[in-house]
């Protein structure tokens, strides 16, 4: 799209390079839902110009990365999902995974109204918080003396620190009694954690992990205890909580505890990006909770079954399970699950290219989150509507978004959540041609994710760091990190996620100047994105093969190409791809010599991208109108488009670019 005069020793500018590539970071995300939680993990996802000098080949890469988050109740960019036996959680993609109690269900009387009115939980939720804090203030309202009615009182108001207090004082009673007694005093520490739960998850986490140790078969205290390791990222701890769930429901042949520990297993294998383990624990769960008529659970384990399938790319799968879920959650009257569900559903319209409806969806879903106060979801679709306006390359507004689903995940200390948002800040960074900040938000999602397991995570940061040293001209970087992102998605069968990287692979060989290589891998990145319905990502592969043809001299097979590509942003209503397009439609008409049709094609490039602030991209366009004036003989245009290349170059820190203007500007631009 751009050319760099070299000297005007060579009586006119020659081609440099130019690069416009957008890499777009196709979020996935999933909502588990366990519990009252949806978390969003987004996934993350990348939108950036790649660009690169040819030493005289003029080419356009467009990369694509996709950044995926799943996850089971915690937090990726876009969507929410269904899961069973557990809670009801979403992420950022959103997965909502529920996890049922195997506790009996009672009327929610006007103090446990009144105070999860004050955390925001929706009181039709028949899901695990409700239920233990019911059983948490039935306890409560039999117990007699002293305090009792203080802490009532306190309780309406939303402060549970002196019922948690009372509840500490019966296990210490109990627990010093001896043995016979530390059944009451597990008891007593899971009421505790119940009432700790909505607001310090920390204590609630000790009071769990104490009632278990002294009641090793209390089911309730093992199976809240995963899902709040589980919440909070430490996987391997919750993976061993929901084992000894399993073990204690095969004990006593106890069918909804051995559904609900097979929905948790589903989840944490979810959580890892272990797609098959993940649907063989969901599919146990289903069979289960079908037998027993369980129908919450159900819509539970149908909707993370219909994140497995769009993790896969199977969007019409997905659909169908997404709709089922829905089905169900309206029928049950559960708002909670509905606002997750509809979330998941607004992801794979996101996923199908169709930005319009996915926002229509996510905002609906949004809504929903507002009213019922539930703040994780609310994350979760802060988080997914900030990558829609990402896409549309609306920055600021995706900026935006963003940080309040950062601001949420880190105040509720989800883990997932903040890893997709960290990976998403990097992706805007990236696209405004920050590097380096784009860099730091990208390693402390990478650092997250390693932390918690989570291959999906890695694998789309590794591909995102890849387009980074991809951008700052270091192939053998890019094409390590880009590997290992290629393998781990091959391991977990992320379909779109392959054809993603394997385009990026086929940019590093074009970057090297390898056509065939880049054109083999472009193709067959571009059959696997059709075959999957992709549009948003079709239409980079178009644009990189349009390049490859142009830098064979095949000047009508690229304008052919780049054509279908702009048709395709357009329908899309991608403005940053419109300027790329523009961009490269520019350079043919200017290697045809005909000037004025490149210069009204570059013009339309640099105002779009002057709108949505893409700097380094502004810079490659002067160049090029610099190479369109300089070629015209008007020597001052052409210095003036020059020093406006460099200063935008020298800002957002390409050396390369900024060494070889500046020499231009040193050589031919002498003056004042």
């Amino acid at each position: 799209m751009v050319e760099i005069p070299v000297s005007r020793k060579n009586a006119k500018w020659a081609f440099v390079a130019i690069v416009v590539g957008v890499v777009l970071t196709a979020l996935l995300a999933i909502a588990l839902s366990i519990g009252d939680s949806d978390l969003i993990e987004q996934i993350a996802f990348l939108k950036k110009n790649a660009t690169w000098i040819f030493s005289g080949i003029g080419a356009t890469v467009v990369g694509v990365v996709l950044a995926i988050a799943l996850s089971p109740g915690r937090g990726d960019h876009l969507g929410e999902q269904n899961a069973s036996g557990m809670g009801n959680t979403q992420i950022g993609k959103a997965k909502h995974v529920t996890i049922n109690n195997n506790t009996g269900e009672t009327d929610v009387d006007a103090l446990a109204a009144s105070l999860l009115s004050k955390h925001g939980t929706e009181l039709k939720a028949k899901n695990e918080e409700i239920q233990a804090l019911r059983k948490a203030l039935d306890a409560l309202a039999k117990q007699t003396g002293p305090g009792i009615a203080e802490a009532r009182a306190e309780l309406e108001n939303g402060n549970t620190a002196k019922a948690e207090a009372i509840f500490r004082a019966i296990a210490n009673r109990e627990a010093g009694k001896g043995e016979d007694s530390y059944r009451k005093a597990s008891e007593a520490l899971c009421h505790l954690g119940a009432l700790a739960f909505f607001g310090d998850t920390e204590k609630a986490l000790d009071a769990y992990r104490e009632a278990v140790r002294l009641d090793p078969a209390n089911v309730g205290g093992w199976n809240r205890l995963g899902l709040l390791l589980w919440r909070t990222g430490d996987l391997s701890a919750a993976e061993d909580a929901y084992g000894k769930v399993l073990a204690l429901g095969e004990k006593t042949a106890d069918k909804k505890v051995i559904a609900v520990a097979y929905g948790g297993l589903g989840i944490i294998h979810q959580t890892r990006g272990d797609l098959d383990k993940a649907e063989e624990f969901h599919l146990k769960s289903l069979a289960l909770d079908e037998e027993m008529g369980r129908k919450e659970a159900l819509a539970a384990a149908i909707g993370n079954l219909g994140v497995i399938h769009e993790t896969r790319g199977d969007l019409d799968k997905a659909e169908e399970f997404h709709l089922k879920s829905l089905a169900l959650n309206e029928e049950l009257g559960h708002k909670e699950a509905i606002a997750a569900t509809t979330g998941n559903l607004g992801l794979i319209h996101f996923r199908r290219g169709d930005l319009d409806k996915a926002e229509e969806i996510h905002l609906k879903a949004l809504a929903l989150n507002e009213e019922l106060g539930r703040r994780e979801g609310m994350a979760s679709q802060y988080g997914n509507l900030g990558v829609i306006h990402e896409t549309r390359g609306d920055l600021d507004k995706a900026e935006e978004f963003l940080l309040k689903s950062l601001a949420l995940n880190e105040e509720l200390g989800l883990k997932e959540g903040m890893a997709s948002q960290y990976g998403n800040l990097g992706n805007a960074h990236f696209t405004r041609g920050d590097l380096d900040k784009a860099e730091e938000f990208l390693l402390k999602s990478l650092a997250l994710n390693e932390e918690m397991g989570r291959k999906e995570g890695m694998a789309s940061q590794y591909g995102s760091l890849g387009l980074i040293h991809f951008t700052r001209g270091d192939p053998d970087k890019a094409e390590e990190f880009h590997l290992k992102s290629l393998a781990l998605n091959e391991e977990l069968g992320r379909r779109k996620a392959i054809a993603t990287t394997t385009g990026n692979l086929g940019l590093i060989h074009l970057m090297r100047g390898d056509l065939d290589k880049a054109e083999e891998f472009h193709l067959k990145a571009l059959a696997l994105h059709e075959e999957l319905g992709c549009k948003q990502i079709m239409v980079f592969q178009y644009a990189n093969l349009g390049r490859i043809h142009e830098t064979r001299g095949d000047l009508d097979k690229a304008e052919e190409i780049h054509l279908k590509a702009l048709a395709l942003h357009e329908e899309l209503g991608r403005k940053e791809g419109m300027a790329s397009q523009y961009g490269n439609l520019g350079q043919i008409h200017f290697t045809r010599g005909d000037l004025d049709k490149a210069e009204e094609f570059l013009l339309k490039a640099l105002a779009l991208n002057e709108e949505l602030g893409r700097r380094e991209d502004m810079a490659f366009q002067y160049s090029s109108l610099g190479n369109i004036h300089f070629t015209r003989g008007d020597l001052g245009k052409a210095c003036g488009a020059g020093r406006k290349a460099l200063e935008l170059f020298v800002q957002v820190g390409n050396k390369p670019m900024e060494s070889r203007v500046r020499e231009w500007i040193d050589v031919d631009c002498a003056g004042p």
